[in-house]
């Protein structure tokens, strides 16, 4: 058995063995080598090459220590955590780092549990809005061709995740409104198919709202977020940008961006333990008043920021370690000012690099040397086609081919059936080495060669376990 492929080893994390040495990671061109200490990543399972880290993130454990600390303090004494407003304070803290992480001012962020629960917050306010405008008189509604009542439309990419769509169907499509779709091509070769295919969506169907991703999930691409929110709202649309992707992953500048609300996920790529994201908000008075948290509990109507920072009784720990998780992602890049722009140029790099290992070991480049998705496009997360001989071009073979890596190759990999060609989504983060890369290269060349062989290294696979 290669040894790429052994149950009882990672080669890029040895917690048993000088745990409190730097571990360093290849060196990404145009700055430093970053170093990170084995230890803080040693409850990963050993064994295991985990290259979705854009799914769930990884908190490392000084950020995981801080929770845990929080979590007893609670315990031990909750009534002066509430009623001495510690935990406000604590609260306000966090707010206020993750504000001026994304350059805005602390009062326009709210933190809530996950990005689903921000694009709730979002499509409740399109949602009375859609009811506010079917309750004119008919007269003094604008008409569509047939001279019916116009419906409202609400603007979203044809790959937006899933989860946030079914917000969207929920608060907005079932009280009147219409979902319409900006078909992105993929693979993708350049910003300005984003910007055509919006203007195109646009053009015929003249929406109202637009929500849209920062950094789409499956497939990842990063989307030009300046120019597409000024052309949306050049249109008249008032725009929410899924940043789910985004924070510690790609710079977020919301005063740059100037969407009228984005939230960002901060246990995907800021070190955050599950879960916390960040809602921003830009506007007027009344604007910001229709914003309300879909948890009705103490302090409802007394505003957002309000209603968020307490729903109820809940474990808030993960929140009030955000400045220590920003703080690690700074540290992790070298420190400094520059820290945590340096620590995305290097996972950008570094998945590059093996995205393009991998597509070349694999025969699946492009002619033209091309990915999926163009480097300029690609974030910490980059696309690679996998080989035409596994035959995955169904959603069911896909996730049966991904539950194979999983279980017999031990390789944790995000891969999507996309105009019935498989891709593995790759992610890079700090704690990953080539290693990890090289034996999901050698699992999928190993799978490609036929279903005997790969019942074959499942087999030797269950004779190393009862060893």
């Amino acid at each position: 058995m290669a040894k790429t492929l052994s149950r009882n080893r990672n080669p890029c994390l040895k917690p048993n063995a000088k745990a409190q040495e730097s571990h360093e990671t290849s060196q990404a061109q145009g700055f430093s080598k970053l170093r990170v200490p084995s230890a803080d990543f040693a409850h990963h399972r050993v064994g295991v090459a985990r290259l979705n880290h854009g799914s769930f993130g990884s908190p490392p454990a000084p950020v995981l220590e801080k929770a845990q600390e929080y979590r007893s303090e609670w315990l031990a004494q909750p009534d002066e955590w509430y009623y001495a407003d510690r935990l406000e304070d604590g609260l306000r803290s966090s707010t206020a780092a993750v504000a001026k992480l994304m350059n805005s001012e602390a009062e326009q962020v709210v933190l809530v549990e996950n990005a689903t629960v921000a694009a709730c917050i979002v499509a409740q306010r399109w949602g009375r809005l859609v009811l506010a405008a079917a309750s004119k008189p008919h007269a003094d509604c604008a008409s569509d061709e047939h001279g019916h009542p116009r419906r409202p439309k609400v603007m979203m990419f044809n790959f937006a995740y899933e989860a946030v769509v079914n917000v969207v169907r929920h608060y907005c499509c079932d009280v009147g409104a219409d979902l319409v779709l900006v078909d992105i091509p993929f693979p993708i070769s350049h910003s300005k198919e984003v910007l055509d295919a919006i203007q195109r969506c646009i053009d015929r169907h003249q929406p109202e709202y637009a929500l849209l991703d920062m950094v789409t999930s499956q497939p990842a691409i990063t989307i030009p977020i300046i120019d597409v929110v000024k052309l949306c709202q050049s249109s008249g649309m008032e725009v929410a940008v899924d940043a789910a992707h985004a924070l510690g992953n790609v710079e977020v500048d919301v005063e740059a961006i100037g969407a009228d609300f984005l939230f960002t996920n901060l246990h995907k790529w800021a070190f955050a333990p599950s879960g916390v994201c960040a809602l921003q908000f830009q506007g007027d008075t009344e604007k910001v008043e229709q914003l309300h948290h879909p948890i009705v509990s103490w302090h409802w109507r007394e505003g957002l920021k309000a209603e968020s920072m307490w729903t109820g009784t809940r474990d808030y720990s993960a929140m009030l370690a955000v400045p220590r998780s920003l703080a690690y992602h700074a540290e992790a890049g070298g420190g400094g000012a520059h820290g945590h722009l340096h620590l995305m140029q290097f996972n950008h790099s570094q998945v590059l690099r093996f995205a393009y290992m991998l597509g070349e070991a694999w025969g699946t480049i492009e002619k033209d040397g091309a990915l999926p998705v163009p480097p300029s496009m690609c974030s910490s997360m980059a696309m690679v086609r996998l080989p035409e001989a596994l035959k995955a071009d169904s959603p069911e073979a896909v996730a049966a081919l991904r539950s194979r890596l999983r279980e017999v190759f031990k390789v944790e990999a995000a891969l999507i059936c996309l105009n019935k060609q498989c891709y593995v989504r790759l992610s890079h983060q700090i704690y990953n080495c080539k290693a990890d890369y090289v034996r999901l290269q050698e699992a999928v060349k190993r799978m490609a060669k036929g279903k005997d062989l790969v019942e074959q290294e499942q087999r030797v696979v269950e004779q190393e376990q009862s060893q």
